[in-house]
């Protein structure tokens, strides 16, 4: 919370996942797709959508403009990029761990540069305690659906909305990553325009499309070098790889270390993207010091050092 009461960081269960040709009417129907099963799922935890009359909408007001309806209009202009965000903040600008979002690269940006788009969500991380199924078998229906280049999935921090209000406590968000390693910090908008030729990660579930699992040699020399510490689940277009039953935290002050994510991130280094510019604007995250992060996973403290225990909040895909 901010010194005027306002939510502006919150741990959440979160998933991204990077897909080529966003602007076509075949990705678009899978995003609304999976919009419509989370917004069922999570009913009216909801508050807010984006875009609106003006920035954001109240859910509970006037009618707002419903991504599982005009993502899927054949008449929807692919030389114009798309977005949405919808989420449950007290206010508009607050972080909430009901969230969901996606960005949609226009046609010319897809068809020149290769232009990466977007998916993303997040749920609180006790969602599936009382619930069937699990954030891994959510995150593979995602993925069947739109098939991805790239994504990952586990402890994540969800930040305001607000880019603004974000830049006031960049300090924060660096301490929290740098003591917890299994913390994803994410910010899709600018990862999107590095990963075309490497992946940016992984977390506890990290997804690979058929590109960088033939890099790795195939499904088979991947299992090989995952060293059998992880279950690796064929997908249509890729695969999903847990590095664990659980996902995990960590907490360097402890020497609590994310020990089952180690040797995926040693596994699939080859493929890790090696230049990243700085996601901080005057925060402490510079390029030098985001590279160093994506690589922190890498280390023998990783195998070496205690279980974190996780607080496991989800069941393993089946």
């Amino acid at each position: 919370m901010d010194d005027r009461g306002r939510a502006v960081l919150q741990i959440a269960l979160l998933a991204t996942i990077y897909f080529e040709r966003g602007h076509s009417l075949e990705k678009r129907r899978a995003v609304a797709a999976c919009f419509e099963e989370y917004r069922a799922m999570v009913g009216g935890h909801l508050r807010w959508a984006h875009p609106g009359a003006k920035g954001f909408d109240r859910l509970d007001g006037p009618a707002t403009r419903d991504p599982a309806k005009w993502l899927v209009d054949p008449g929807l202009n692919e030389m114009r990029g798309w977005e949405f965000l919808w989420h449950g903040g007290a206010t508009d600008e607050e972080a909430n761990h009901f969230r969901i979002g996606a960005l949609g690269s226009r046609k010319w940006e897809s068809d020149r540069h290769g232009s990466l788009s977007y998916f993303s969500f997040a749920l609180p991380i006790t969602w599936f305690a009382d619930r069937e199924g699990g954030f891994p078998s959510l995150l593979f229906r995602f993925c069947e659906r739109i098939q991805p280049v790239h994504g990952y999935g586990g402890f994540g921090l969800v930040q305001s909305p607000n880019r603004f209000l974000n830049q006031l406590h960049e300090k924060t968000v660096y301490a929290l990553a740098m003591r917890h390693p299994g913390l994803e910090i994410d910010y899709p908008i600018t990862h999107s325009l590095w990963l075309r030729d490497g992946i940016k990660g992984v977390n506890w579930l990290t997804i690979l499309g058929e590109r960088w699992l033939a890099a790795l040699g195939g499904p088979s020399a991947l299992g090989q070098a995952l060293g059998g510490t992880a279950e690796l689940r064929e997908l249509q277009g890729g695969a999903l790889v847990m590095a664990g039953p659980h996902p995990e935290l960590g907490d360097t002050n402890r020497a609590l270390y994310p020990v089952s994510y180690g040797p995926v991130s040693r596994a699939l280094k080859p493929i890790r993207v090696k230049t990243h510019p700085r996601v901080h604007s005057m925060g402490p995250f510079g390029k030098e010091e985001f590279e160093a992060w994506l690589a922190r996973l890498d280390g023998d403290r990783q195998d070496a050092g205690q279980r974190s225990g996780g607080h496991g909040t989800s069941l393993p895909p089946r």
